[in-house]
């Protein structure tokens, strides 16, 4: 899932170069489907391994650094409660647990000894915190990372070397198979895809690519901003429920019977299986900042009223915050399934 994890929890919670490839200088990447046979060089190449770099911001909430990733399973200890952190789902969780016992981000305690997992997916043992501060001071982020794109898998690849003559068809499933198909390619080794490939863009569209050329394109030109149409367009695709409500204390499972549709002329059709409820829907922009206005009549619909600060979006998750009259921080998540409080 591609979000704005690090402004989520910077926000949140307050109420860090691209890693060089192993590359040859003379990999070339050559389409022979129809036309489009003459090899293209390493601009493709580059774009790709970006694309395809472990994404390093998925766990800023444990670690600000873009380096790297914690591989799961760790443990981490919040106010004194155990988590065992088995996948990114469990991110969420950890947000709840801070955000109900009044802790902070500097509360996250970490079980050492943790495996790091860098840009380029190779793995380091950390044994304590000293070792973690010092890989930390080194890190020089992971901020050329592709992330508007996401490849549908599995993908063919078809390899061939000039100077054996060997060749071979290779199927990737993933964007870590990828990055190393990409990075080991040894001298003399050409590759192509089978085309069509399709990939996934911000907004959830799938687009379907034909060569090599219309790849690098879409690499090049690609947006990585969540804006305004992209959040309306992940709000208008399917239904939402109430994945978490805060506001003083958990409110959630007073939402768990309602699905939330959200439609273009901005109204929102609330169902609880046997009675439909109507409320209204806008995004308002405010310097770059995305708000979503709720405007619900009936209990405890109502509740959620106000304009809030979108701070993570993406098609599986929307995240936000308002202050209310207590000067304090409300929290809603809005996800794709029910909450496991209800």
């Amino acid at each position: 899932m591609k979000h704005v994890f690090r402004l989520f929890l910077l926000i949140l919670l307050a109420s860090g170069t691209l890693i060089t490839s192993c590359q040859k200088e003379s990999l070339e990447i050559i389409d022979d489907t129809d036309d489009n046979t003459e090899a293209i060089g390493t601009d493709l190449t580059n774009l790709l391994l970006r694309a395809t770099m472990n994404e390093g911001d998925v766990d800023d909430l444990i670690l600000l650094g873009d380096c790297f990733t914690i591989a799961f399973p760790f443990t981490i200890i919040i106010d004194g409660i155990e988590v065992v952190v088995e996948g990114e789902q469990d991110y969420t969780e950890i947000i709840i647990i801070i955000e109900e016992t009044g802790a902070d981000i500097d509360d996250i305690e970490i079980v050492f000894p943790i495996t790091l997992i860098l840009s380029d997916y190779t793995e380091v043992v950390v044994n304590n915190l000293q070792e973690l501060e010092q890989i930390l001071a080194q890190c020089q982020g992971n901020n050329d990372r592709i992330d508007c794109v996401d490849f549908v898998y599995p993908i063919t690849v078809f390899r061939y070397n000039e100077n054996n003559e060997n060749s071979d068809t290779i199927i990737i499933n993933d964007d870590e198979e990828m990055y190393v198909l990409l990075s080991n390619l040894q001298e003399g080794d050409h590759i192509t895809f089978q085309y069509p490939i399709s990939v996934i863009l911000l907004d959830g569209s799938v687009v379907e690519i034909n060569n090599n050329d219309e790849l690098e394109d879409l690499l090049n030109g690609c947006n990585d901003t969540i804006d305004d149409e992209v959040i309306k367009s992940y709000l208008t695709n399917g239904s939402w429920y109430v994945g978490y409500f805060f506001s003083g204390e958990n409110n959630t499972t007073n939402y768990c019977d309602y699905a939330l549709s959200f439609f273009e002329n901005k109204t929102v059709l609330i169902s609880d299986g046997n009675v439909n409820y109507y409320g209204e829907w806008n995004t308002v922009e405010i310097n770059d900042v995305y708000y979503l206005n709720l405007n619900f009549e009936t209990y405890p619909l109502n509740e959620l009223n106000n304009d809030w600060l979108i701070i993570e979006a993406s098609m599986e998750i929307m995240g936000m915050e308002r202050v209310n009259d207590l000067n304090t921080v409300d929290v809603l998540i809005l996800s794709r399934e029910p909450s496991s409080d209800c």
